[in-house]
Order: C-alpha cells, then sequence, then structure tokens
C-alpha cells in the first residue's frame, strides 16, 4: 500500500465570536462647578473567520450629565467688566496726576 501524501491548506482557525467587555467605572465629572460630563467605556473585540458577529451599532462609550450637587461656575463677564473698570480707574487717575503736574509748571510764574 502506497502512503498518499496528505494536502495541507494552512492552520485551521476556529471561529472567534464577537466579545463585549463590561462597563468602566464612571469617570469623575469634567467640571469643577456648574455641569459636565461624566463617561464609561468598554472595550468590544469584532468576530473572527466567520464567529458571531457584534450587534450593529453597538455603543463602545457613554456619557451622563453630572455636576448638579457642584457650586454654580462664577460669570467670565462680570470678572472682565471688573478688571476693565480698574484699568479704568487707574488710567483716569494717571492722567489726571499728570495734568495736575503740568497744570503747576504752566501757571507756576
Amino acid at each position: 500500500m502506497e502512503d498518499k501524501p496528505e494536502l495541507y491548506f494552512g492552520p485551521k482557525h476556529c471561529p472567534i465570536d464577537c466579545e463585549v467587555g463590561d462597563w468602566s467605572s464612571w469617570t469623575s465629572c469634567s467640571s469643577s462647578c456648574g455641569e459636565g460630563l461624566e463617561t464609561s467605556s468598554r472595550t468590544v473585540e469584532h468576530a473572527w473567520f466567520g464567529g458571531q458577529k457584534c450587534a450593529a451599532g453597538i455603543e463602545r462609550e457613554k456619557q451622563r450629565n453630572c455636576g448638579d450637587d457642584l457650586p454654580p461656575c462664577p460669570d467670565n463677564n462680570i470678572l472682565l467688566g471688573v478688571v476693565v473698570g480698574l484699568v479704568g480707574i487707574v488710567a483716569c487717575i494717571g492722567c489726571c496726576l499728570i495734568g495736575m503736574a503740568i497744570g503747576r509748571r504752566m501757571y507756576k510764574d
């Protein structure tokens, strides 16, 4: 009896199904005041070699609002107005002082 050579077609791969990991813990709030977002994510390993595919539109990340217990954020427009106002006052005082010095020189004689 003669040995027949075996045909080799490469390694046979077993099907690997889609695997969806657990959701991670929520991240800390993205803001220290007012409203922000928290994020949770998970891994999704797609199918290989004819395994069971993942459901269409599977989420890898989700978000939710946070900040209900945080203090309100300061109004930056008010802060900007205060700074501009102070600069204006300093400039006005500077002008007055210069004007007084010039006036003294002009009317000294």
